[in-house]
């Protein structure tokens, strides 16, 4: 201990702070890069099902096109019933959600038509509890009994001018968001959002695969398929930073032919230049990687991406379908598992990582009746939802009964052509254009009819 030589004190010590070097965890395959080698390979799957189905055939490579789209077809009798209404046109459909939660039940309709969208709530807690929301090109409307005779509407086709900018403090650039945002949720669903590649996209899509190496492998690799071993040919393709990059440069002009470009921007927050500047400086270190496709009856049956000397490997072994067992490994150790069986009409799947069961789920195709489980790392059930999936020639259903965290609640959700559009009525409160004394009017209405 040392001591003030003026005063005698003793003086109190603080121990100097020991600051650890920072110890940078070496890069592992199952990291970043592995992100980046699954991710590219899904780009490359899913360019090469677009072009397959666009009629768009590349000579050689149309093994690998077949054995993609053929797969992701092969999703067994769950997702056949889901895709019963694949291509199908709906102009006018109906989404309804009736939600009963301690003896009170909510209803929810979402009601589209070819020129007007509504959601209409009610509920049985009491009468007149209901709501409505009309969205037409230009405006959006909102009405309620419970607020009277009044309609609020809002006009998303000009900037508004009234009370409510100085009110909010809101800018014409925020301003422009918001009604961007309208407009993309009226067009959901109608013919300007439906999106199909024109010529001239589908040439750059086929010249980019085709600007990817591509060879066939010297030897057949044997492969386990429906409990039996197969002799399969495999197609490698080398994927580099270019490769990924001009992919995202033709989407990028995709998008902006179809005039989409600002909405993108607007839903990640950012510059989409600035964003490909991120990008490319995260991809710089991105080591060159092997994707091998190997195929057995015109479908796949193992992916193997091979990067910077390791090995990821994703292996289709069938059953009643392709995709009914599905192995992933790490440098030849098994990591996940998608395990399935099929008894009769039922069957069931697990999701299997590390040993350790985390999602399983039966389903009956001949009734419809399903159950989906989920569990946490300690083998405990954190989620449930259990029912019945009806599907018909125009419309689908689903009744169940939904668990989380002890919760129990019961809903059904349906969708059926034809919607009826409730005409909305009342005095209409421009919400754009009002003055402050109109806003301080209804606020004070409100505040009388809720007490």
């Amino acid at each position: 201990m040392r001591f003030d030589p003026q005063t005698g004190e003793p003086i109190e010590e603080v121990a100097e702070e020991v600051v650890n070097p920072i110890v940078r965890p070496k890069k592992r395959f199952f990291a970043r890069p592995a992100f980046i080698a699954i991710a590219s390979v899904a780009a490359v799957a899913v360019t090469a099902g677009v072009l397959f189905v666009s009629g768009v055939f590349l000579g050689g490579r149309e093994r690998v096109l077949q054995a993609v789209v053929n797969t992701c077809k092969d999703g067994g009798p769950l997702m056949e019933t889901l895709m019963v209404f694949e291509g199908k046109e709906m102009k006018e459909s109906t989404t309804t959600l009736a939600v009963e939660y301690q003896g009170v039940e909510i209803v929810g309709e979402y009601r589209h038509t070819p020129t007007d969208k509504q959601i209409w709530l009610s509920s049985d807690v009491q009468p007149g509890v209901e709501a409505g929301l009309t969205i037409t090109k230009d405006k959006i409307m909102a009405g309620s009994p419970l607020i009277g005779n009044v309609l609020l509407v809002y006009d998303y086709s000009r900037i508004p001018s009234g009370y409510i900018v100085e009110a909010t403090g809101l800018g014409n650039d925020e301003l422009e968001a918001i009604n961007m945002a309208l407009e993309m949720v009226y067009k959901m669903g109608s013919d300007d959002s439906k999106f199909e590649l024109t010529e001239k996209q589908k040439k750059a899509l086929k010249n980019w695969y085709k600007s990817i190496e591509v060879e066939k492998t010297d030897e057949k690799e044997t492969f386990e398929i429906d409990g039996k071993d197969k002799k399969c040919a495999g197609y490698t393709m080398e994927i580099d930073e270019d490769v990924i990059l001009d992919l995202l440069e033709i989407c990028i002009d995709i998008l902006d032919e179809a005039g989409q470009l600002d909405q993108v921007s607007m839903g990640m927050d950012m510059d989409l230049d600035d964003y490909m500047d991120e990008l490319r400086d995260s991809l710089e270190d991105m080591p060159k990687f092997e994707v091998t496709f190997y195929v057995h009856a015109n479908k796949l049956a193992a992916i193997i991406v091979e990067a910077d000397g390791s090995e990821l490997s994703v292996l289709f072994e069938g059953g009643a379908y392709r995709t009914q067992n599905i192995c992933v490994e790490v440098e030849g150790i098994t990591v996940a598992k998608i395990k399935g069986e099929t008894d009769g009409s039922e069957e069931t799947r697990k999701l299997v990582v590390q040993g350790e069961t985390f999602a399983e789920y039966t389903y009956d195709s001949k009734n419809g009746d399903f159950d989906l489980e989920v569990y946490d790392y300690s083998g405990e059930q954190v989620f449930r939802l259990a029912g019945t999936l009806e599907v018909e020639k125009d419309s689908w259903s689903i009744d169940a009964n939904v668990k989380v965290q002890g919760q129990s609640i019961d809903f059904a959700l349906s969708l059926k052509k034809g919607a009826d559009i409730e005409k909305m009525k009342g005095t209409e409160f421009n919400i754009g254009e009002a003055s402050e004394k109109e806003w301080e009017d209804i606020i004070e209405l409100f505040q009388n009819l809720f007490g």
